[in-house]
């Protein structure tokens, strides 16, 4: 069984989501693939990922802010969703900065 870790003081919460966001390689390549609009579907099937993989992934990439809707189709399945470029800068840079230099702005 996995220990969990807890760190005290806790990682900057920007961090803990830009680890989230980039430390699998499944998200980053979503990430990359909506680098153009498309539906979860296209994207699914451009990466060969099972229904629920992709379904996941893209959900926690909404919520962290770095895929966006662009549009909403009829349909359960038939959002549009595009990478937020500035969102993706914003973690990134947390990271970068929490990681050399033990700091970050959010």
């Amino acid at each position: 069984m996995p220990r969990v870790v807890v760190f005290d003081p806790p990682l900057p919460m920007s961090v803990s989501v830009a680890s989230s966001v980039f430390g699998s390689e499944i998200t980053v390549a979503l990430i990359a693939q909506f680098r153009e609009p498309g539906t979860r579907k296209t994207a699914q099937e451009a990466l060969g990922l099972r229904h629920a993989v992709a379904a996941n992934h893209v959900r926690n990439l909404v919520s962290a802010g770095v895929l966006v809707v662009v549009s909403e189709q009829s349909g359960p399945h038939a959002a549009v969703y595009v990478t937020d470029a500035k969102r993706v800068d914003e973690l990134l840079g947390a990271l970068r900065s929490y990681s050399l230099s033990g700091t970050s702005d959010g």
